[in-house]
């Protein structure tokens, strides 16, 4: 007579069922596995390898630019700008999980920024461009959602045509040009004082954003529903999972799904779980259902029956179900199943033709043919001459201690001046940072129609650039540039790089025939970016000479002593040249002095910048300067053009767009003994 097992025999023939310990597993911290060893164990191969390529690149950065890629400031306006890709990223992960694509989000992304930055929502302030961005984002996946879950139509087609839609949208909002935010509440989350402990309001939205993205995709019913839908949509259906709902619920966000999980017994409302209230049959009904596939992946049943007899259809409302035979759908989960079998192709065609008809249509709306009724760019009223609206335009530049620096002022004078509608506010120039800033900020509270600043620095005059755009008023930035493109409409400037281009092959097209010629370089200010830029330049025109190479180089401080002394250096120490590039032609005039001092005449002279002086030896030809590249002191007269024109609301004669461009880079000429006639007159002294 066989007994009952014990309690104790039963635990040991349960053990029995699973494979014998053999010792602490190796991932469990707490049997005596490493932690490292765990964390490996769990971690993700191809997550690895992006942290892994992530982290080549930063080390790659920090070694070939340690100064600039790993500063804090530009760590962070990396991290600013990639939040807004990585807001994106979290919501095209839903779209991706449930098994779609969507093509159209940079597209989107771009309309609802130029709709919620017209000047009419500006007028409603943060939280009216708040509102309709999102607004504009919900609809655009409200349609793409219903295109794709109701229309039947492939996501590819339907987001392809969201894609030239918005688009094409976004360009006719626009019209082309560029809008400008003024409300403070956006501009501020770009100010350092509004980080939080050093970080960007914006990054912290992006983690925001990712941490409730996972909240929701691994904790919530609606992100299982995600899941299953995107794993197998036709068991997500059998399932109970409403598919087309769940995939526009995905294209509009998480939060509009409300409906809670059901089953094919509740939907059927068949509660009768009393043997004695069913009909005869029913209880095949409720049986637990075998397994479709086996361990094996053959299948146990190849094909369910094709209709079911009337005692099998049980429950209230069986009558408002499908009367004819239900088709035969076979399943396979190794290859999937078909999707979504109830539409036909022919709805999807007709669905797909309409939408990249109506995508098609709205991009022709964004033709560059005008229509007879509206006005085109010929139309648009452009600067002259001739008197128009009163226009006060504020001017602060540096001290002029310098002979361009004092042509810039005077350039500016002259071309305000020659206006009838214009009025002057001029500053008297400072090298004192803190000194300009006060001057501009008395030009703010003037009121001032526009301002044109030539920034002693240009990084510390950034902020009170920003500070006159907020109040309304334009700003023409002159040379040196600000910071940030937000500090500035318009900028306009020379090329310094061009300048050593331009001298570089100059000297080579001279010596090119010559057999192992030498050249020096006189530059300017070392620690100054526009130094580094005329050198660059200089050296890359060389590159084009195989015969030339430079064999030596001083750095001067653009003042006449400084050039006589560093070019008696040169001199002394180098017997034979055959060619000078001097950055400046006003330490160019020390230099022509110690040239003279040492009887040396055996080499060409090219200059820079276009001193008056240095046009009168290039005519008398009695010298060895031959040639000096520009860096226009006229530039300040261009800048006093583009500020009438913008008080005007004008744009520049000559140019198609309505707009004035919002920069403008001046060219540097090489003049010689040809053309030295031409450009006499805007020579400076």
């Amino acid at each position: 007579m066989t007994q009952p097992a014990s309690p104790a025999q039963q635990g040991q023939t349960d053990a029995g069922t699973r494979p014998p310990s053999t010792g602490p597993r190796k991932s469990d911290p707490a049997d005596g596995g490493s932690p490292l060893r765990t964390l490996w164990a769990r971690a993700d191969i191809r997550t690895l390898s992006l942290l892994g390529v992530l982290a080549a690149l930063i080390v790659v950065g920090g070694i070939t630019k340690p100064d600039e890629f790993l500063d804090t400031r530009n760590l962070q306006l990396v991290l600013t700008q990639s939040s807004v890709i990585g807001v994106v990223t979290v919501g095209m992960t839903f779209v991706i999980v449930s098994g779609g694509i969507d093509l159209s989000v940079g597209a989107i992304v771009a309309l609802a920024s130029v709709w919620a930055t017209t000047v009419a929502t500006q007028e409603y302030g943060f939280g009216g461009i708040l509102f309709t961005s999102v607004l504009v984002g919900v609809g655009c996946g409200l349609v793409n959602g219903l295109l794709i879950a109701y229309g039947g139509m492939v996501p590819f087609i339907a987001t392809l045509a969201m894609l030239a839609s918005a688009r094409g949208l976004a360009l006719q909002i626009t019209d082309g040009r560029t809008q400008v935010v003024t409300v403070d509440g956006i501009l501020d989350l770009g100010e350092r004082d509004a980080y939080i402990l050093g970080v960007p309001p914006l990054v912290l939205v992006f983690a925001a954003v990712t941490v409730v993205g996972w909240l929701v995709l691994n904790r919530t019913t609606f992100g299982r529903r995600t899941v299953a839908v995107g794993g197998n949509a036709e068991a997500a259906r059998l399932a109970g999972i409403d598919v087309r709902r769940q995939r526009l619920y995905v294209r509009l966000g998480p939060e509009h799904q409300r409906q809670p999980l059901r089953t094919r017994r509740h939907r059927r409302r068949d509660h009768r779980r009393d043997p004695a209230q069913r009909r005869p049959g029913h209880h095949h009904r409720l049986r637990p259902r075998r397994p479709d596939l086996h361990h094996d992946h053959q299948h146990l049943r190849p094909q369910q029956p094709a209709e079911r007899r009337p005692a099998d259809r049980q429950g209230r409302d069986h009558r408002r179900r499908r009367a004819g035979p239900a088709p035969y759908r076979k399943h396979d989960l190794r290859k999937g199943s078909t999707d979504m079998p109830e539409f036909t192709s022919r709805r999807g065609l007709l669905f797909g033709t309409a939408a990249v008809s109506a995508g098609a249509l709205l991009t022709a709306c964004t033709s560059n043919e005008p229509s007879k009724e509206e006005s085109t760019a010929n139309d648009q009223p452009v600067a002259d001459d001739k008197p128009g609206k009163e226009v006060t335009i504020g001017f602060a530049g540096p001290q002029a201690d310098h002979g361009w620096l004092n042509a810039i002022n005077d350039n500016a004078k002259k071309r305000a001046e020659r206006y009838q509608d214009v009025t002057l506010e001029i500053t008297e120039g400072s090298n004192d940072t803190a000194a300009q800033i006060g001057q501009i900020e008395t030009l703010i509270n003037k009121k001032v129609d526009v301002l044109v600043v030539l920034p002693a620095d240009g990084k510390a005059l950034t902020q009170v650039g920003l500070k006159a755009m907020r109040a309304g008023i334009p700003v023409v930035n002159l040379d040196r540039i600000f910071n940030t493109p937000q500090a500035y409409r318009c900028w306009i400037g020379g090329d310094n790089y061009g300048m050593g281009l331009n001298a570089g092959h100059y000297i080579g097209e001279k010596l090119k025939d010559k057999k192992n010629a030498r050249v020096v370089e006189l530059a300017g200010i070392d620690n100054l970016e526009l130094t580094k830029q005329r050198t660059q330049g200089f050296d890359d025109a060389l590159k084009n000479y195989p015969n030339i190479r430079k064999v030596a180089r001083q750095a001067a401080e653009f003042t006449v002593e400084s050039g006589q002394a560093k070019m008696a250096q040169l001199l002394q120490a180098q017997s034979k040249i055959d060619a000078l590039w001097n950055h400046d032609d006003d330490q160019g005039v020390g230099a022509l002095r110690a040239i003279e001092q040492a009887g040396r005449d055996e080499f060409l002279m090219v200059g820079g910048a276009g001193a008056l002086s240095a046009f009168q030896a290039i005519k008398a030809d009695n010298g060895v300067l031959k040639a000096t590249v520009l860096y226009p002191p006229t530039m300040a007269a261009s800048a006093i053009d583009l500020a009438r024109a913008l008080g005007q609301s004008k744009g520049v004669s000559g140019l198609a767009e309505f707009e004035i461009p919002a920069s403008l880079t001046l060219y540097s000429a090489v003049v010689d003994k040809d053309n030295v006639d031409q450009y006499m007159s805007t020579g400076f002294k």
